[in-house]
């Protein structure tokens, strides 16, 4: 009949949690980087100014490769 006020908060929940653990996941990976010497992150081919961007892209495609990018919405099929 109608939907608890529960049942529609957890969808929103979820991706409040999902949103957390990526901003998380981004945090350690960017600081991880940051700690490693000059010459590492050159044979990694990126920059300290370019740490935040390729975490940041990195964590991109790898929501996208497991649906479950926060960030994206779902397209609605017409």
């Amino acid at each position: 009949m109608f939907n608890s006020p529960t049942e529609n908060r957890t969808p929103h929940i979820r991706r409040c949690v999902d949103w957390l653990r990526l901003l998380q996941r981004r945090h350690r990976d960017a600081q991880h980087l940051r700690r490693l010497p000059s010459y590492l992150l050159a044979d990694l081919g990126i920059t300290r100014d370019e740490i935040d961007k390729v975490v940041s892209a990195q964590s991109d495609r790898q929501q996208d490769r497991e649906g479950s990018n926060p960030f994206k919405t779902q397209k609605v099929p017409t």
